[in-house]
């Protein structure tokens, strides 16, 4: 695998990095969990959209 390069962080060299998942289904949880991650050491966040409950509601995504 090509190393690749975001910013500052380099993926694919050096030591493996850290990547924190959002599975939080509802907005207030997901911006609560958000802040949480921001104390860690987490290198990458992942946010999983297919547990997001409002993914498909049209009435609140035009």
């Amino acid at each position: 695998m090509k190393p690749l390069k975001l910013k500052k962080l380099h993926l694919g060299m050096g030591v493996p990095k850290i990547c924190v998942s959002i599975t939080e289904s509802d907005p207030l949880a997901i911006v609560a969990f958000a802040g949480q991650i921001l104390t860690t050491s987490a290198d990458i966040v992942e946010w999983r959209l297919d547990y997001f409950d409002e993914i498909n509601d049209s009435e609140k995504n035009p």
